[in-house]
């Protein structure tokens, strides 16, 4: 309801009849409608977060980390349509509160950590995590966003064009790229 009609228009009367239950029952987990958008937030922001973190633990290499992270957030926008528009209203939204941003940004620490360790390391440029991931993250998701309006078909050739530019914005230019090619997400 939120995704379609946005925050003002989703009231919780409507929100309640597509969940089958009355309004007082929201009311009992939730104190009002920006409370449920907070806690919706910070629920999403962990279910993506926790996957992230898996696919740091499963490769080796860090070109691998952080292209199966990559590759989980693809999969994450791609599986879980709602879940993930939902996300992109909201993260920057008014609507939700500076204590909800802060306790979301905490469920991707373990990325956050990656990038200061790849960047003491030199295998990541030394700018701010923001940059890192506004270069690696956001052409993804704008490919995404162009394939749900139809203006795009993501092909393995443009997955795959998509993270090497992304890497080749990051990745420090005196690191190695020792990493082996990547078979991009189907």
């Amino acid at each position: 309801v939120i995704n379609t009609e946005g925050f003002e228009g989703a009231s919780v009367s409507r929100i309640a009849q597509l969940a089958q239950v009355s309004p007082a029952t929201l009311y009992l987990f939730f104190a009002n409608k920006k409370d449920m958008i907070n806690k919706l937030y910070l629920a999403l922001c962990e279910d993506i977060g926790e996957r992230l973190s898996g696919a740091l633990r499963r490769a080796p290499c860090p070109k691998d980390q952080l292209y199966l992270a990559w590759q989980d957030v693809f999969d994450y926008a791609r599986d879980l349509p709602a879940r993930f528009q939902f996300l992109e209203q909201y993260k920057n939204s008014p609507q939700i509160d500076s204590v909800s941003h802060a306790q979301g940004r905490q469920y991707f620490c373990p990325l956050k950590d990656l990038y200061t360790d790849l960047r003491q390391a030199q295998i990541l440029k030394d700018i701010p995590d923001e940059l890192i991931d506004a270069h690696l993250f956001f052409p993804l998701i704008h490919l995404i966003k162009l394939e749900r309006i139809g203006d795009v078909r993501l092909t393995a050739e443009l997955l795959n064009a998509c993270f090497e530019a992304s890497w080749d914005a990051i990745r420090h230019p005196n690191s190695p790229d020792r990493c082996p090619a990547h078979s991009p997400p189907s």
